[in-house]
């Protein structure tokens, strides 16, 4: 069972998407403002232009997320059709060998018991002329 160009290449896109995502989801920063934003009752983003800047870049992420996510799935049943196609056909190729190896093992076998039942039937032959012959 050897893998086949397409799944090696598949792999590698799955192991850059999700090092991509993991790196994606690490820099979006948490809904929650957390204790020390509870306390002080600001954000680091004051000015409107930051505030908007940091909803952009959000939303930038967040797209990129679902996208890149969608991608990782749909390459992962690909690769899963193409891995259970490729299994599907080496295990029919090993079926039609072990057909023709048994044809060829039954017809061997057939030989040689045609070849077994002609010798016992020489030797009855025989015999029964030693026996005849001995009258």
């Amino acid at each position: 069972m050897e893998t086949s160009l397409i799944e090696y290449i598949i792999g590698g896109v799955l192991l850059i998407i999700a090092l991509v995502l993991i790196t994606i989801i690490m820099l979006q920063q948490s809904k929650k403002k957390g204790l020390s934003g509870a306390i002080s009752g600001s954000s680091s983003n004051e000015s409107y232009f930051g505030k908007n800047r940091a909803k952009t870049k959000e939303r930038f992420y967040s797209t990129l997320t679902a996208i890149l996510g969608t991608i990782f799935v749909f390459l992962v049943l690909t690769l899963y059709i193409v891995h259970a196609k490729r299994v599907d056909k080496e295990n029919e190729e090993a079926s039609n060998i072990s057909s023709t190896v048994s044809d060829v093992v039954s017809a061997e076998e057939s030989a040689q018991t045609s070849e077994i039942e002609e010798s016992s039937q020489a030797e009855a032959s025989e015999e029964a002329e030693d026996v005849s012959s001995e009258e």
